[in-house]
C-alpha cells in the first residue's frame, strides 16, 4: 500500500495535470476555480469531503471563514490558514504549509503573483456561495516563498 507521502505526491501531481490539462483545452484560471467550486458542492463530492473531515458550517461570510480556516488546520490539509481581512465584499487569507503546496507551485513558477487554481480556495468560494449566498473570485495571491505561504484576496458579490 501506498504510503502517505506517495499518496501526496500522486495527489499533487494528479492535480497540476489536470489544471495544466484544462488550461491548455483554452479554459481560463477564474472559468476553472469557478467550476471547481461548484464541483465541490455537488452532493457526491460533498460526501468524500465530509470523509475527509472537512465540515464547514456558518451563515454569513465571517462564519464560513472562520469554519474553514479552523477545519484546514484541524484536518490538517493546511498547516497554517490565518483571516487576514473580512468583510461582506472580501476575503484576504493567508494559507501556508498546504499538502497541494507543490501543485500550486508548480504552476506558479518563477511569478510570484500568478494566481494559481487553489482547491482549498475553491473549498471556501463553494462553502460561501451555499452557505452565505456569497460568489467569490480570486483578484490576488502574493506567494511569500520564505514562509511558504500564499495571500489570497477573493471579491465577493452577492449571488
Amino acid at each position: 500500500m501506498a504510503n502517505y507521502k506517495q499518496l501526496l505526491d500522486f495527489s499533487n501531481g494528479m492535480t497540476a495535470v489536470f489544471f495544466e490539462t484544462f488550461n491548455k483545452m483554452g479554459l481560463s484560471i477564474p472559468l476553472i476555480f469557478n467550476e471547481f467550486s461548484e464541483g465541490f458542492n455537488a452532493n457526491d463530492v460533498k460526501e468524500f469531503l465530509q470523509s475527509a473531515g472537512i465540515i464547514i458550517e456558518g451563515t454569513d461570510v465571517k462564519s464560513v471563514t472562520e469554519s474553514f480556516a479552523k477545519t484546514m488546520k484541524e484536518v490538517g490539509l493546511c498547516q497554517r490558514v490565518k483571516v487576514l481581512e473580512i468583510s461582506d465584499d472580501e476575503v484576504k487569507i493567508d494559507i501556508g504549509e498546504c499538502v497541494l503546496g507543490p501543485m500550486t507551485k508548480l504552476f506558479r513558477g518563477t511569478d510570484l503573483n500568478k494566481i494559481p487554481p487553489c482547491p482549498m480556495m475553491a473549498i471556501l468560494n463553494g462553502a460561501l456561495a451555499e452557505k452565505a449566498g456569497k460568489r467569490g473570485h480570486v483578484e490576488s495571491c502574493k506567494w511569500v516563498p520564505e514562509e511558504n505561504t500564499s495571500i489570497f484576496t477573493m471579491k465577493l458579490e452577492a449571488l
